[in-house]
């Protein structure tokens, strides 16, 4: 009983060891990782901080201010489509890259491209025609500079003037006329619309105004032909109702009128009569000036109406025509 005992204390005892030594190579690898991850190994069997190292690169980067790592060959050329190509030779070591730097004449010096490592030429599409420039480059690291290259001197292509026809067959020139004859289009048709509305309201104003004249001249006794009045007088006299009786009448009451104008009273009453109708005559003139007037009136405001027509259509006729011409 005692060996029983004393054989499954020692089982439980290399257990509870097992579960120990496990929980604690568990917690060194959680604390080992992040260490592990920060240095490395090097050739002398030493460890170092990578930071550490990436100052150590730092401190062993090429210096680039000696002379043999300055940029050599340096030359612009001028294209025909106004870019200017730069091409030298790559004499650094250890470089980060390149920068372009130019200038107008003696004008300052401006960057104008930060360029890779290894870089040996470069394109300049932002300078403008017939301009002379001078154009340097130079390698570079995060610690030094190399000497500048020589200076490459060039004057970018002016170009020839286009002919009238070789702008006229440009698409943007095409499209502007295009779009300036459908303007000038619009707007012809607007004012053609706006003299055809007042063409219309100055024939409707000209109808208005001839009415008004036919009406006047029918009331002007002027311009009726004399023959045509005495016609109608004839005829109108001549074929009245009642003209038989009237005759009659008249052949009987002859003896009456004479023994009426015989006595001084008839002839008091037929004197106010003759002056009533010499009144009447002269009021009949006077009113008859008057519509004479504003006959005269009606025809002035016939011819300005006329003319204002006459007027109008010439300017329809010209706006019109121009329309034409343009199409």
């Amino acid at each position: 009983m005692k060996r029983r005992y004393f054989y499954l204390n020692s089982l439980e005892i290399y257990r509870r060891q097992s579960i120990a030594l496990v929980f604690f190579m568990v917690l060194i690898l959680l604390f080992a990782v992040p260490v592990l991850a920060q240095i490395e190994t090097i050739d002398n069997g030493g460890i170092v901080d990578k930071n550490t190292q990436k100052d150590n690169e730092k401190n062993d980067a090429v210096d680039l201010d000696k002379s043999k790592y300055k940029p050599s060959g340096m030359s612009a050329v001028a294209r025909d489509d106004g870019t200017v190509r730069l091409t030298w030779s790559d004499k650094a070591k250890g470089e980060d890259g390149y920068k372009v730097q130019r200038r107008a004449g003696s004008g300052d010096w401006q960057g104008i491209a930060d360029l890779d490592k290894n870089s040996e030429s470069y394109t300049d599409r932002s300078a403008s025609r017939g301009v002379t420039y001078n154009y340097r480059v130079r390698a570079y690291n995060d610690s030094s500079n190399s000497d500048y290259s020589t200076i490459a001197t060039v004057t970018t292509v002016d170009p020839e003037p286009l002919s009238d026809a070789e702008i006229l067959a440009n698409d943007t020139v095409q499209k502007k006329i295009t779009e300036a004859v459908a303007d000038q289009e619009k707007k012809d048709q607007a004012i053609i619309a706006n003299l055809e509305e007042e063409l219309r309201k100055v024939k409707e104003t000209y109808k208005e105004s001839t009415g008004d004249l036919e009406q006047t001249a029918a009331c002007n006794i002027d311009v009726i032909p004399e023959d045509q009045i005495q016609a109608v007088v004839k005829e109108r006299c001549e074929t009245y109702p009642g003209k038989e009786q009237l005759e009659k009448a008249a052949g009987k009451t002859g003896s009456l009128l004479s023994q009426i104008f015989s006595s001084t009273k008839a002839r008091i009453l037929m004197s106010l009569l003759l002056l009533g109708f010499v009144l009447n005559n002269v009021w009949w003139h006077i009113s008859h000036k008057s519509v004479r007037k504003e006959l005269n009136h009606h025809k002035e405001r016939h011819l300005h109406h006329k003319a204002q027509h006459e007027h109008h259509k010439k300017r329809h006729e010209k706006y019109k025509a121009l329309h034409e011409r343009g199409k």
